[in-house]
């Protein structure tokens, strides 16, 4: 027969657990959300939820969704599936974030158009559709250090090149040695 001191435990540990299972998102993004990162219509745990609209330095998100991937946390990462929308197009990935600090994307698909890279390029007038497949990206201090995917643009067109699109392009990308 369990001894009350035995109960107390076994309701004190299940109370903890329940805070930790269904921990809101909204809350959780108060407290930890670094600058930069808006989200609005949260909804969800931090476990698995959905969020309307993302905005990170001027690149915008619709219709977020996660799901955190606690196994990972066996290999020293802590990690979530995320997928989102573009004005036009999508992204899928998982994400982990090492103990050092390190970046790690998997099985990376999106597709959008290449608009929405002009203000990191610094040139107006493109037009294309950029569709990336990728395996796995490895991020240390901002600085990608592993690669293996590739990233396709059909229907090129760069105004200060030619007026008429300049057709596909593929690009492969992979890790030999110590560089990609």
């Amino acid at each position: 027969m369990p001894t009350r001191r035995a109960l107390i435990i076994a309701g004190v540990l299940t109370l903890l657990s329940a805070l930790v299972i269904l921990f809101p998102a909204r809350v959780a993004l108060n407290w930890f959300a670094p600058p930069g990162i808006n989200l609005s219509g949260i909804d969800g745990t931090v476990w698995s939820g959905t969020a309307d609209h993302l905005s990170i330095e001027g690149t915008y998100l619709s219709d977020i969704r996660w799901r955190a991937m606690p196994l990972k946390l066996i290999t020293g990462k802590l990690a979530v599936a995320v997928s989102g929308n573009f004005a036009s197009g999508i992204i899928e990935t998982d994400v982990a974030l090492g103990f050092g600090g390190d970046v790690y994307l998997s099985d990376v698909a999106g597709s959008f158009p290449v608009q929405g890279l002009q203000q990191f390029i610094g040139m107006t007038g493109l037009q294309g559709v950029l569709n990336l497949q990728f395996d796995y990206l490895h991020f240390s201090d901002g600085v990608p250090v592993e690669v293996d995917g590739t990233a396709e643009v059909s229907g090129l067109l760069i105004p200060l090149v030619s007026r008429t699109p300049l057709g596909g392009f593929r690009a492969e990308f992979f890790t030999q040695g110590a560089g990609i």
